[in-house]
């Protein structure tokens, strides 16, 4: 007799999941390989790749359902809570733009990542994917 976690996942097909996940997946490269600063400073101006990419990606996030799927483990209880920290230490510091500032940026390069690559990713084969994607 196997066991129910014997059998592979079986996820249905959902095509606004798997869009925001390709675009997570350009996000993910872009802002690992930090292609978007290259091609700034090569061409002098800036074509905002990580707006153009991370908007609609995160839109998919919260349409999809990721954040559900991405606070079923503890690590992003966790790192929400880092973030939560972080914004109730910003009084307490000796200088607390410059912490807000370390906040803000937490908040739009990590933590983002954090719900991208938790909450789009479902089968073993997209968790590949996003390993590519890193390497």
């Amino acid at each position: 007799m196997a066991d129910a976690g014997d059998a592979p996942e079986v996820v249905p097909p959902d095509p606004l999941r798997s869009i925001a996940f390709h675009l997570g997946l350009l996000l993910l490269f872009l802002r690992i390989s930090m292609l978007h600063q290259i091609q700034t400073v090569m061409m002098g101006f800036n074509f905002y790749l990580l707006y153009l990419f991370g908007i609609p990606a995160i839109i998919g996030v919260v349409a999809a359902g990721g954040l559900r799927r991405a606070f079923r483990g503890r690590p992003a209880y966790y790192w929400a809570g880092f973030a939560i920290w972080m914004f109730l230490a910003i009084p307490f510091s000796s200088y607390r733009r410059g912490s807000a500032e370390l906040l803000l940026t937490y908040l739009r390069t990590d933590l983002i990542m954090l719900f991208v690559t938790g909450g789009l990713a479902v089968t073993w084969r997209e968790c590949k994917q996003l390993m590519y994607a890193i390497a």
